[in-house]
């Protein structure tokens, strides 16, 4: 059955129907992955060891998502066996789990003739559903991503880790912060589409005050969640849209990575690890 790859319908519907906020960050790392699935000395490349842990993943976080979250830059590092592998990625998650959406992270930022080409090869090329991009070039940057229809665009508002708060702190001369006018951009390009979202920091406590009422039921990606310090009791409360859901909660490492237990075997960990992320997301939203 051929689903419909609208990236608001796909996300709504695993919100409803897997009941789960949660969404797992692919960033493979070979140097972490499990000995069993590193680069072997009788000639396998790095295609096939990417993919091997890329699929071992999905495989066993499938029914505990909302979406997937590929960052591009951990395959682009591998040349051309990590493109095909990234192709490969979004491919086996449409074939094998085509109800999920999958978000490329690229943090995409051009002039628009640019970001033109960034968005055919993600959206036409790589055939994601949607898409993070950085507006600091202007609403052209905004408008090459959104002019693909039913695709989603996920603005980069207020972003995770101190050092990337610097620019977005920044206060302009009526006192609003650079991250609040690119919120309201975000806004004002969601009332002629829906498939915008926005990105906020779970770490910048304070920023959920009143802040749904403002965006309304836009989806919000909540960034830092796991490894990087971000508290999910500090922000699922408050972040819930009218119908209790939407948000994006992905973690990355904390899945792809976790504690192995005495017993466990790849990819055992990372199930219970995306497991206890969604049930502790449910718990907050049931609260």
């Amino acid at each position: 059955m051929k689903v419909d790859r609208d990236f608001n319908k796909l996300l709504e519907n695993r919100w409803r129907n897997a009941g789960t906020m949660a969404a797992v960050g692919i960033d493979p790392d070979p140097t972490k992955f499990p000995p069993e699935l590193k680069l072997q000395p009788d000639g396998n490349n790095w295609f096939t060891v990417l993919m091997n842990f890329v699929c071992g993943v999905i495989d066993a976080t499938n029914d505990c998502v909302c979406a997937y979250k590929i960052q591009p830059a951990y395959f682009l590092n591998f040349g051309a066996d990590g493109i095909k592998a990234l192709k490969q990625t979004v491919s086996y998650i449409h074939d094998h789990y085509s109800d999920i959406p999958v978000i490329m992270d690229g943090k995409f930022s051009d002039i628009d003739a640019t970001s033109v080409q960034y968005a055919n090869f993600v959206f036409n090329y790589l055939n994601a559903d949607a898409v993070l991009i950085n507006p600091l070039m202007g609403k052209g940057t905004i408008f090459s991503f959104t002019s693909h229809s039913g695709k989603g665009v996920i603005i980069l508002c207020r972003p995770s880790g101190l050092d990337a708060e610097a620019i977005p702190n920044l206060q302009l001369s009526n006192g609003n912060y650079v991250w609040q006018y690119i919120m309201r951009l975000a806004i004002e390009e969601s009332r002629k589409n829906k498939n915008i979202a926005i990105v906020l920091a779970a770490h910048n406590y304070g920023i959920s005050d009143n802040l749904r009422e403002t965006v309304l039921d836009m989806p919000i990606l909540v960034a830092g969640i796991g490894t990087q310090g971000g508290v999910l009791s500090d922000v699922v409360p408050s972040l819930l849209d009218s119908n209790r859901y939407g948000l994006i909660i992905p973690s990355s490492r904390a899945i792809l990575y976790p504690r192995q237990e005495e017993g466990e075997l790849f990819p055992q960990p990372s199930r219970r690890a995306i497991m206890h992320l969604r049930d502790e997301i449910n718990e907050l939203a049931r609260a």
